[in-house]
């Protein structure tokens, strides 16, 4: 019981308005025919196509794992010749909808590995975010990427809808005459209102150390600012603070802490936000 009211007593004040973008890693696909189930091809044929490991197309480029689940979403832009000349598309309902004049962000992984045409190689494919009222409807471009490179990179995608939507797609785009961009997403976040972001992406995982008498505090590789690491004991008394490091592993020490049952919290560094919330017992 005391643990229940401590989880209680800790939890955020504040509601998040969080918006989920289905099948968000593209795991809901049928590998032998390359079709996704969640998502839908708006446009381009024979891609968009589903990439990543033992599927029927077998085109997975060197070094190229997904970075969430089996596969991703392969989406090209540009003039590829003969294959296709259009940018393709893909789109999905979210579930809920987005709101006229809200901020909203959210992640995504991406990155470009194949330039096709004069097999010329460089930074030319890119992500567009289309925002529409029916699905495959394209009523606002709400954000384009950067050029992207053969290297996945999570990008923050901010937006303002300019009225309420709920379907959104993905397009394929390229800005160079004569060339396309083979381009790649996957691991998609929910949608968050600006004001209300999570710090992302939170911790993976974290486990007790029995040799080090420390605690290991595994998050992805990608910065977190203004964080800090707070242990509380089942009384609610806070027994160890830190500030979280830009490090892809972060330790507390906690030898002299006796063997229980304890709270870790991430927070924002003015504590009015939480993060990730894990219940230790060591």
């Amino acid at each position: 019981m005391g643990l229940l009211i401590l989880l209680l007593t800790l939890q955020p004040s504040f509601a998040q308005n969080i918006i989920t973008i289905p099948d968000s890693s593209f795991e809901n696909s049928d590998p032998f025919t390359n079709q996704f189930f969640t998502w839908f091809k708006c446009q381009g044929q024979p891609t968009p196509w589903l990439a990543g490991e033992n599927i029927g197309n077998n085109y997975v480029p060197s070094g190229m794992n997904p970075t969430q689940g089996n596969y991703y979403a392969h989406i090209i832009g540009g003039d590829i010749g003969a294959l296709d000349s259009i940018n393709q598309i893909i789109g999905v309902k979210l579930s809920t909808n987005l709101k006229k004049s809200k901020e909203y962000v959210f992640f995504l992984d991406a990155s470009c590995v194949v330039i096709f045409k004069n097999n010329t190689n460089g930074d030319v494919g890119q992500i567009k975010l289309l925002l529409g009222k029916n699905l495959c409807e394209y009523n606002q471009i709400a954000w384009l990427s950067p050029p992207l490179d053969s290297v996945w990179h999570r990008y923050k995608v901010e937006f303002v809808p300019d009225d309420d939507y709920q379907f959104l797609s993905l397009e394929g785009w390229c800005v160079t005459p004569n060339k396309a961009g083979d381009t790649w997403v996957d691991n998609l976040s929910s949608i968050y209102e600006e004001a209300e972001q999570p710090v992302l992406p939170p911790i993976n995982n974290v486990t007790y150390n029995s040799s080090s008498k420390k605690l290991e505090i595994v998050c992805n590789a990608t910065t977190l600012t203004n964080t800090t690491l707070v242990l509380y004991n089942m009384l609610g008394q806070q027994v160890a603070m830190q500030s979280f490091e830009n490090n892809a592993t972060n330790y507390m020490d906690v030898a002299t802490l006796p063997a229980a049952i304890y709270l870790l919290e991430l927070k924002a560094a003015d504590g009015k936000k939480l993060w990730y919330q894990k219940v230790m017992k060591w």
